[in-house]
């Protein structure tokens, strides 16, 4: 174990177990779908969760609970590149984050995803195949309404597909 941040780890494991991970030294040998320290081209990743088909599913980057979580963004998502995982953990074992490297910025959670959750994650995401299929992008910056009230909206692109004005009742459909 690496003795920079023994207490969030130790607060990680639980976590992990509690999301019903199978640790090394917590579970039979042939249930553990966890992997610790694991060497990759950029150093060694903390934590890596293996999916059903015992794929790297998730890396999980611990840091010391004095520091916060998200310093470890950029080290976790090279370690993620290189051992072909799609998700991210950064934990200080306080503060947590997930985060789907095809889908945007890490968010806060309060508990650790099981490997199920993480699998249905996988599972349902769904970008658009081509351009034709992308709503139109329009940028509003003034609309008026029969001359008695303006709506200003500056700098907001936003995916709009049906704007009702009636007497005073706007109707957005986003």
């Amino acid at each position: 174990m690496n003795s920079k941040e023994p207490d969030a780890r130790i607060r990680i494991d639980k976590m992990l177990i509690e999301a019903g991970w199978k640790l090394p030294g917590w579970s039979k040998d042939e249930e553990i779908n966890v992997k610790t320290e694991i060497k990759n081209d950029f150093g060694e990743a903390d934590y890596v969760l293996l999916s059903s088909k015992e794929n790297h599913l998730c890396t999980v980057e611990a840091k010391k609970t004095t520091l916060s979580p998200l310093v470890g963004k950029e080290q976790a998502r090279d370690y993620a590149d290189a051992l072909k995982s799609r998700f991210v953990i950064l934990s200080n074992g306080i503060y947590h984050y997930l985060w789907d490297l095809k889908q945007g910025n890490p968010f806060r959670v309060e508990k650790f995803p099981s490997q199920e959750e993480l699998e249905m994650r996988m599972d349902t995401f769904n970008p658009p195949r081509d351009e034709n299929e992308r709503k139109k992008r329009i940028n509003y910056l003034n609309l008026k309404t029969k001359g008695k009230e303006q709506l200003i909206i500056n700098n907001m692109s936003k995916n709009i597909t049906e704007i009702n004005f009636k007497k005073g009742n706007y109707k957005y459909s986003i």
